[in-house]
C-alpha cells in the first residue's frame, strides 16, 4: 500500500488514539521498524509540560519528536503504550541542546540506551547560525545497546540508519543520524538513505525496488531526503503536505494504521505536515 496524497488546507489541534493488541517484535529490531498492533498517539503545538502529562495519563514513550518552534517552545509527538513489543526498561527526552559540544555528553550520560530520534533546529547567535537539538533515548530490552549508535558530521557509509537530521537543508554530510550498524543477514531490517530526491523519485525507488518509507525530511520545497527498508508484506501509507484538518480525517480513515513519521511545517502562516504510516 503506497499511495501518496498531496495537500489540502488549515488548522486546529489534534490528539488521536488507537486501541488494539500487542504482540512480539523481532529480535534486535529498531523501534520505527516495528509494526505490532499496539496504543497510540499523536499530540501536536504542545508545551513540554504537555508532553510530560500525555506521557503520565497515557503510560507512553515518545517514538517520533519534532519540535514545531524554539520559542516559545512547542513539540509534535507520536507516542505508544509502553508496554508489550514497545516496552523500554527507561526512556529519556530533553531539548533545547545548544551545540553538539553539549549534546554528545548528554547522549553518553545515558549508559545502555539507544536513540531513538535526534532532531535539530537553528536560531540566529552573534557568529552565525547555532544549531539547537532534542534526542530521545531508551533502553528498549528488543535492541542490545552495541548494535545501535549515532553519527555526527561522520561517514554514513556502512551503517543502516532509521533516523536522520542533516544540517545542511540540501542534504549531506555533516548531519546527524541515529544508526543501527549490527544487521546483517535479515533483509527485512536493512535500510537505505536516499538525499536529495523528489517526489518521482521517491515513488520509482518504492515501486521499482519495493520498498517502504520509515523516515522523512524535507531537503528544499520539492525535495526529500529518505530511509526506507525493504518492504516484507507490511501495509503503509505516505502523504505529503496535508494540513492538521485533513490529518484528523485521515486518522479516522486509516483506523487499521498507525503514525511512525510525521514532519510539520510552515507554509503561508499554515501548519503542514508529511506523514509516513504504518499497519497496526
Amino acid at each position: 500500500m503506497n499511495t501518496l496524497f498531496r495537500g489540502l488546507n488549515c488548522c486546529t489541534l489534534a490528539v488521536s488514539l488507537t486501541l488494539l493488541t500487542s504482540a512480539t517484535a523481532h529480535s534486535g529490531e529498531p523501534v520505527r521498524l516495528r509494526h505490532n498492533p499496539t496504543r497510540w498517539w499523536w499530540i501536536h503545538g504542545v508545551t513540554e509540560s504537555q508532553v510530560t502529562q500525555h506521557i503520565n495519563d497515557t503510560n507512553s514513550r515518545i517514538i517520533d519528536l519534532e519540535i514545531e518552534s524554539l520559542n516559545p517552545a512547542r513539540f509534535s509527538a507520536v507516542t505508544v503504550e509502553n508496554t508489550g513489543a514497545y516496552r523500554a526498561n527507561r526512556w529519556y527526552w530533553r531539548h533545547s541542546i545548544p551545540g553538539v559540544s553539549s549534546l554528545v555528553p548528554y547522549l553518553n550520560e545515558h549508559n545502555r540506551t539507544c536513540v531513538v530520534d535526534l532532531e535539530i533546529n537553528t536560531i540566529n547567535g552573534p557568529n552565525g547560525s547555532v544549531p539547537i537539538y532534542a534526542y530521545v533515548v531508551a533502553d528498549d530490552p528488543q535492541i542490545e545497546t552495541d548494535e545501535c549508535n549515532y553519527i555526527y558530521a561522520g561517514n554514513y557509509n556502512g551503517y543502516n540508519f532509521f533516523d536522520l537530521d542533516p544540517h545542511s537543508i540540501i542534504g549531506g554530510p555533516p548531519f546527524l543520524a541515529g544508526a543501527y550498524n549490527t544487521l546483517q543477514g535479515d533483509s527485512s531490517q536493512r535500510t537505505y538513505y536516499y538525499p536529495g530526491k523528489s517526489l518521482d523519485e521517491i515513488k520509482n525507488l518504492i515501486n521499482s525496488r519495493n520498498l517502504r518509507i520509515i523516515d522523512i525530511e524535507r531537503a528544499s520545497r520539492d525535495s526529500f531526503n529518505v530511509i526506507m527498508t525493504n518492504n516484507i508484506g507490511v501495509g503503509w501509507y505516505w502523504h505529503i503536505g496535508v494540513s492538521v484538518n485533513d490529518v484528523g480525517q485521515l486518522l479516522r480513515r486509516y483506523n487499521n494504521f498507525r503514525i511512525i513519521d510525521i514532519e510539520p511545517y510552515q507554509r503561508g502562516g499554515q501548519k503542514f505536515f508529511d506523514i509516513i504510516w504504518v499497519e497496526n
